[in-house]
């Protein structure tokens, strides 16, 4: 939006024609998350440097976001061009070109082109200011310092830590007592960073992008659907005049200094030497001219870059140590502006050492660019694919890497699985405080599936059988990693066929029933203040009951734009109801009727015979959402029923003539017709007693009891107002049934008030707390 504000509006105050026109030249998900700073006029500015809109605003006005993406490949191809005239002073023309080409196309640098983001931006920025000083340095010509002074001043606008790579060429100066060009090249540099900076205090009063009352929105921007400056939905954002420094910098937290370092180079996620691995052949390469020639006296430009290179990735891993990467949707290192520098490192290239490289960036690096839409849509999926699975998780940077398709916020952790093999997958649980146990939810869709769990001083396995559920606590385990933030523990699960998992905490267990939602279910969602979630064709609850019992399933549905569809609902694998055509318009409310619910855990299944499908292939591409949706879910309840049955827990079923579940006095009760069953099932014979709170509709009433040889065991008379009934019975081993009767019948609302009431069922007695002891 701010390339579209400076091209249009030739400014960079955010107002409504802003998103109204981003809407409507939409560009993939954007905008998806957007800083403001506002004032206390309650005016909009955009809270992040504008030196690359500004120049890509040229662009977006000739071709519209098209134009965006050429300037950025356009600076890429120029970095090629830049390379290859640096890297033929030491070598022929066509190895030079081959070199260049490979060095930036081999890298996860070529993703970024396909961005509207600053990464080709800065690594523009910081190769064409390397090759201008290189030129001042080997012609001894101040025109060259010049010019690469001011564009270090817009590197440093673009990104202030771009300047510590520039840090040791500007003290080279001094050291040289060069007093004259040191003075130059601040002079530059000031200058540049006081024209952006300078406009920006004038138009904001905020005396940097990221300070002020800097507010981030994920959506709800104002102007938006009423949202404005009174209305507000912005969370305060990271902002230097805000005293919020500590939430980026990490000087408290010597511990994953280390870490960082390790994983900068290795990691799964960012490691240099598997997104960026010419940068590790430069450096190789730097180390064989260092031995042959005095470089700090004879050739100073390679030390003062590598000299620089290493003060910038230190600045990242030390003080920047929570955030080294670029967030949570970086593919590799989205930081790693550096990468440029490394080139100019190189001198004569040896070909024995530049192949190994290149076979090693066919195995890590081409199954990425392959498909650079793919996988900067999804930046996490090459990672569970060889060679990236035996490469290091960065433990340090866990909360950033780009697992969010693979994560889940448990009761009391944060989850996060590594790949989407149900047959074998690593869990990494992260917990503020140390443990030494979880609880884990296991169940099997087949017979005989064999599950095997490891972790640090723990292994154990089971065997499921189909619709099989079972808590297993995995104890005496060690943390894999731990700082100041938490403790990250992991847990790899191995099953012989299709499984899944559930972190539980089994403490919340209780003798109510409890809906555990397991897989096929999509992130919540905020639906008008109603949590929502969306499901694949395939979704699974885990319902786990303190006792046995009937109980109802309550749910508001909606399909998928493509609807209508079809709900399929299983219960331990057997058909509970099926529900046809439902509306992809509106919400429709869906009663399960009773069913028998064990002890325990049960498995409760959604099937959609129809599918699912994406929002982005529905819309031929305009949407960038890649889940597979059916249904929309809301409210789902599972209602326990009105039989409470004690001791010796016997099953328990209704069977004619009750009507709905409804909740009286927070108890839930049902109406009854004329005559209604309820069945009892257990082991051995023996007496008991039932009992039972009871009222009558409208007037008093005779409630007779029969059992399965249809004896009268019992009558009562009922009044309108709840009363307690209690009669001895005997049970047979196996299946008892037991009628209620009415000899008076049942009336329905509507008639007794003469047409006032909706409600046509026919009603006798509401019951309650049936109790079997």
């Amino acid at each position: 939006m701010q390339i579209q504000s400076i091209a249009e509006d030739h400014d960079i105050q955010y107002q409504p024609n802003d998103i109204e026109r981003a809407l409507e030249t939409k560009f993939a998900d954007l905008p998806a998350g957007l800083f403001l700073i506002k004032t206390e006029e309650g005016k909009y500015f955009y809270g992040k440097e504008y030196s690359y809109a500004l120049f890509a605003a040229f662009f977006y006005k000739l071709f519209g976001n098209s134009g965006i993406l050429l300037f950025n490949a356009l600076m890429f191809y120029v970095m090629i061009l830049v390379g290859y005239l640096h890297i033929r002073k030491e070598n022929d023309d066509l190895k030079a070109l081959f070199t260049s080409i490979i060095f930036f196309f081999a890298s996860t640098a070529f993703i970024y082109i396909f961005w509207i983001h600053v990464e080709i931006y800065n690594m523009f920025l910081i190769m064409v200011s390397l090759f201008l000083w290189h030129k001042y340095i080997s012609e001894n010509n101040n025109k060259y310092l010049i010019l690469s002074s001011f564009v270090i001043g817009i590197a440093a606008v673009a990104k202030i830590p771009n300047l510590m790579l520039f840090a040791p060429l500007i003290l080279y100066e001094l050291y040289k007592h060069r007093f004259k060009n040191f003075s130059l090249m601040i002079l530059s540099i000031s200058i540049v960073v006081f024209i952006f900076y300078g406009y920006f205090y004038l138009e904001t009063g905020a005396p940097s992008f990221y300070g002020g009352n800097r507010l981030y929105y994920s959506s709800n921007y104002p102007f938006l659907s009423g949202y404005d400056d009174v209305n507000e939905a912005g969370h305060l954002g990271f902002s230097v005049t805000e005293g919020q420094i500590a939430v980026l910098l990490n000087t408290n937290n010597l511990k994953i200094i280390p870490y960082n370092l390790y994983y900068y180079f290795f990691g799964r996620f960012t490691g240099v030497t598997w997104y960026y691995p010419f940068a590790i052949f430069a450096l190789i390469s730097s180390l064989i001219v260092f031995r042959r020639i005095d470089t700090v006296n004879s050739d100073p430009k390679r030390s003062l870059i590598l000299i620089g290179i290493v003060l910038y990735i230190l600045f990242f891993v030390i003080l920047v140590g929570n955030n080294y990467l670029g967030g949570t949707h970086a593919v590799g290192n989205r930081y790693f502006y550096v990468y440029p520098a490394f080139l100019f490192l190189l001198g004569s290239i040896k070909s024995k050492i530049l192949i190994p490289f290149l076979f090693l960036a066919i195995l890590t690096v081409a199954p990425i660019i392959a498909d650079p839409i793919e996988n900067s849509r999804r930046p996490d999926l090459h990672t569970f694919n060889i060679p990236y699975t035996y490469f290091p998780i960065e433990y340090s940077q866990l909360v950033n890497l780009p697992l969010w398709a693979h994560a889940q916020q448990g009761e009391i952790y944060e989850i996060y699985a590594l790949g989407s093999d149900r047959n074998y997958i690593d869990y990494l649980v992260r917990t503020k405080l140390k443990v030494d146990s979880f609880d884990l939810l296991l169940w099997s869709y087949y017979d005989d599936n064999q599950i095997k769990i490891t972790a640090n001083n723990y292994a154990d396995q089971t065997i499921l059988d189909k619709y099989d559920v079972k808590m297993l606590t995995v104890d005496s385990i060690t943390p894999e990693y731990s700082d100041k933030r938490g403790f990250i523990y992991k847990i790899s699960i191995e099953s012989t066929k299709d499984a899944d998992t559930k972190f539980i905490d089994k403490r919340s267990l209780t003798s109510s029933t409890k809906l555990l939602y397991a897989s096929g279910w999509h992130s919540i969602e905020n639906w008008a203040e109603t949590i929502t979630r969306w499901m694949e064709n395939n979704a699974t609850l885990i319902a786990y009951s303190g006792e046995n019992r009937s109980a109802e399933l309550d749910l508001q549905v909606l399909s998928y734009r493509q609807g209508p569809r079809t709900l399929e609902i299983y219960l331990n694998g057997h058909l509970w109801m099926l529900q046809s055509n439902l509306p992809s318009t509106n919400f429709v409310e869906i009663k399960a009727p009773p069913i028998y619910m064990n002890k325990g855990f049960n498995i409760i299944t959604f099937f959609v015979p129809e599918g699912c499908v994406s929002p982005h292939e529905a819309t031929a591409g305009n949407s960038p959402d890649l889940r597979c949706l059916s249904l929309a879910f809301q409210d789902i309840r599972l209602i326990r029923d009105i039989l409470i049955i004690c001791e010796e827990f016997p099953a328990a079923t209704l069977a004619g003539g009750w009507h709905g579940l409804e909740d009286s006095g927070g108890t839930p009760a049902r109406w009854m017709e004329n005559d209604a069953v309820f069945i009892i099932e257990v082991e051995e014979t023996r007496p008991a007693e039932l009992s039972f709170t009871v009222l009558s509709y409208n007037r008093p009433r005779t409630l007779e009891v029969y059992d399965s040889s249809d004896r009268l065991i019992g009558d009562a008379t009922v009044s309108p107002s709840f009363a307690r009934v209690e009669m001895p019975i005997h049970l047979e081993e196996g299946a008892n049934s037991f009628r209620l009767h009415v000899p008076e019948g049942c009336e329905s609302p509507r008639e007794v008030t003469g047409g006032e009431s909706p409600d046509d069922r026919c009603l006798s007695l509401r019951i309650k707390e049936i109790k079997i002891s």
